[in-house]
């Protein structure tokens, strides 16, 4: 894999999305058993350009798209959630802490974004995801939810990231 090079999605970009979105792994990860419908799922996508209050991250390699981090302020304005998802077949090591790494520092440098930390959940059993956040300097709120992914439940922890210079 060639430079990591993150941008901010554009709605010509739904099919790349859409392709990672319907990777077996990031079906299972998002507690789906089937692959989102197409106009479903471009329903949502078309939200992140009309709503100042989230966004979209892609991140290419060899000029293709091969992951993304979303994310959403919370109701509060206290909090912004992050998710990511790249394809697995184009999943090496590392990548999905540097593509939090930058998402965190496109975050941390929107000034329109006046937060107090980064939040993200990550399932007990997804040890790569707990990985991305521990090694991006989020920390344990010992907040715990329980999810079903793939007809079994599944413990969420949720973890924070907070920094100086936010809110």
């Amino acid at each position: 894999m060639n430079e990591l090079v993150m941008r901010v999605a554009r709605p010509e970009d739904y099919d790349s999305y859409y392709q990672i979105k319907c990777d077996p792994k990031n079906v299972e990860w998002s507690g789906f058993s089937t692959p989102p419908k197409y106009d479903a799922l471009k329903q949502r996508y078309e939200q992140f350009f009309n709503d100042e209050k989230q966004g979209l991250l892609l991140f290419e390699s060899d000029n293709s798209v091969i992951g993304y981090v979303n994310y959403w302020v919370s109701a509060d304005g206290k909090e912004i959630e992050t998710s990511h998802g790249a394809l697995s077949e184009k999943t090496v090591k590392g990548l999905g802490t540097k593509m939090l790494r930058l998402a965190i520092a496109h975050i941390e440098h929107d000034d329109s974004l006046q937060v107090q930390c980064i939040i993200g959940w990550v399932s007990e059993y997804n040890i790569a995801s707990l990985q991305n956040v521990l090694r991006n300097g989020y920390r344990s709120t010992g907040e715990t939810e329980i999810r079903e992914i793939g007809g079994k439940e599944h413990k969420f922890t949720k973890y924070k990231r907070a920094k100086a210079n936010y809110g």
